[in-house]
């Protein structure tokens, strides 16, 4: 079962302001999800972007995992760039 991310607005939400993080950026970013996980990506502005045939990944900004009944969180290369105050 894919998790919810309403589920943990408030631990998104406490995360990132202990991480002086945009709440509002990382809540609009294109989430994917799995049973423990859920991904934060970011779509770029491309100036030759082609639709469907652009197959060039989105970065992930931030990963969220729950390990047992904890929420943890990985920043990634990408996370200050984009999800920045």
């Amino acid at each position: 079962m894919c998790m919810n991310v309403k589920q943990y607005q408030s631990e998104i939400k406490q995360y990132c302001i202990n991480n002086n993080l945009s709440y509002d950026k990382t809540m609009s970013a294109i989430k994917g999800c799995g049973n423990d996980t859920i991904i934060f990506q970011v779509s770029e502005q491309r100036l030759n972007k082609k639709g469907m045939l652009d197959e060039t990944p989105l970065p992930t900004v931030l990963i969220m995992r729950k390990n047992n009944n904890q929420v943890e969180f990985e920043q990634t290369e990408y996370t200050k760039k984009y999800l920045s105050v």
